[in-house]
């Protein structure tokens, strides 16, 4: 996995989109934002933008709420955007999670992407959990895989 911090990380003028993206998601959720983050290479043209948000209601459909404004929002200003760069081509989608709901699916999002931009990490909450997963992963490699390595090692050896 690839990880990059700050929006300096993405190419103009995609940064310049995105910065617009997090300033309305600082307006729109204040404090309770925790993480706005880029999946895959900032480079596509398909950008998906993790968006991890504290206390986001278990209700669906007021979930569902929250995330068509969202969405309304982000529309329009990717219109403004398009009406200064023409010939850019960029297609945003956003995936909006409760922080628990990151924690416990972490690993899923890393491995999908390859390669993560932090563009904004409140107390650095996404970096602790990126190296937290690091940590226990090399821990599950060392006593699953390992082992099994080095007794496939031992066989061999053996024969």
């Amino acid at each position: 996995m690839i990880l990059r911090k700050g929006l300096g990380s993405l190419r103009s003028p995609h940064r310049a989109l995105i910065a617009s993206i997090l300033k309305e998601l600082k307006k729109f959720f204040g404090n309770r934002l925790i993480s706005l983050i880029v999946l895959g290479n900032s480079n596509d043209i398909n950008t998906d933008l993790l968006i991890i948000v504290k206390d986001l209601p278990a209700n669906r459909a007021k979930r569902l709420l929250i995330i068509n404004d969202i969405e309304k929002k982000i529309s329009f200003l990717i219109d403004k955007f398009f009406e200064k760069y023409e010939d850019y081509l960029i297609s945003i989608t956003p995936i909006i999670k409760d922080l628990n709901e990151v924690k416990d699916n972490l690993e899923l999002y890393i491995d999908v992407a390859g390669e993560v931009t932090i563009v904004y990490d409140k107390d650095s909450t996404f970096e602790k959990l990126v190296k937290e997963l690091r940590t226990s992963t090399k821990e599950y490699f060392y006593e699953h895989v390992h082992w099994s390595i080095e007794a496939e090692e031992v066989i061999a050896a053996s024969y």
